[in-house]
């Protein structure tokens, strides 16, 4: 009743059956209405105010590029500079020190395809599915380190909708020639979805409907998964990110790597160049001094001198911090 959610308790009332009344009353116990409290006034009511960047810009928001020396160009390395983070960063595949994480936990129904989006053939002569693909990505940048018996731990984030048929899609396939140790697959957390009203929708008469929760939820899902122990125990120290849309994305590319690595960043993100300026991707940007990625649909919000940013986002790869202190879950 708090959260505005006094429907719940009119349906339980009005199921029929124990069982049903059950089931419902199990999956209310597991949401965290607080949470989706939060979301909802911070997302459509926009009441709540908190210290990381909204993900709509104001117009007063101050939104800029990022200054040139926080920006490596690939073609302004010399071949000396680019064959260098090269070799290091197949130096770092070679000796076991990095790990792919796929994002794969949405559905492919915006294709026609209601299976997960891994499974979908996107038309190649080949009739290879984006899931086929990424593992035969990864299995050449092993070969070109010089290990290829050995591959790159393969960290597959899925979802409620999508992950046993995820699993079984390996599993029927063979695991594309991996050893399936080195392929973990974990879910994604999942919330409620709510009307404008912020109020939770029913699926059927004893079930909400859930859906998953966003891509945010890597991190925590990474440490509730044991994903994070299984890293450390393989000796992974850096993760190259790409969502499973990112068809032309370079999986564990040996040339950001060894620059992240060289440099001893925290985080790198590739970016690539807008077509034009009206092409609809996000951008990264510099909002009010801090770092922030306004995707296509928000660039409405903002002004048009912004909307001619040259700069979109594509992948990123996360370093992990030395001697950093083993999180733990309460």
């Amino acid at each position: 009743v708090n959260y505005n959610q006094a429907h719940l308790l009119i349906q339980l009332q009005e199921l029929s059956t124990t069982e049903d009344r059950e089931q419902l009353l199990q999956q209310i116990a597991t949401v965290d209405f607080e949470l989706i409290n939060f979301l909802y006034n911070k997302k459509c009511k926009n009441e709540v105010q908190i210290n990381t960047v909204e993900e709509v810009p104001k117009q007063q928001d101050k939104i800029e590029p990022f200054p040139n020396n926080q920006i490596q160009k690939i073609k302004n390395l010399t071949p000396t500079q680019r064959q260098e983070y090269r070799t290091h960063g197949l130096n770092l595949i070679k000796n076991n020190k990095v790990g792919v994480l796929l994002l794969a936990g949405g559905q492919g129904s915006r294709l026609g395809f209601e299976h997960p989006k891994g499974m979908y053939n996107i038309s190649l002569p080949s009739n290879k599915t984006l899931f086929q693909i990424f593992a035969e990505r990864i299995r050449r940048v092993a070969e070109l380190a010089g290990n290829p018996s050995k591959l790159l731990p393969w960290y597959i984030m899925t979802s409620s909708v999508n992950h046993e048929e995820t699993k079984q899609y390996f599993w029927d396939n063979n695991y594309f020639g991996f050893n399936d140790e080195y392929i973990k697959f974990f879910p994604q957390a999942s919330l409620p979805a709510i009307d404008l009203n912020g109020k939770v929708i029913l699926e059927t008469a004893s079930s909400l409907f859930m859906a998953p929760n966003g891509n945010g939820d890597m991190y925590e899902a990474l440490l509730r998964n044991g994903i994070i122990d299984d890293m450390n125990n393989k000796g992974v120290e850096y993760i190259y990110v790409v969502g499973i849309d990112n068809i032309l994305g370079k999986l564990a590319d040996p040339t950001c790597l060894g620059y992240c690595a060289k440099n001893d960043f925290q985080i790198v993100s590739k970016w690539v160049p807008k077509i034009s300026p009206t092409e609809s991707v996000g951008i990264h940007v510099l909002r009010n001094g801090q770092p922030s990625i306004i995707e296509y649909l928000s660039l409405i919000h903002i002004s048009e001198p912004t909307r001619l940013l040259s700069i979109s986002y594509a992948v990123f790869c996360l370093k992990k911090k030395k001697n950093q202190v083993k999180p733990t879950q309460s």
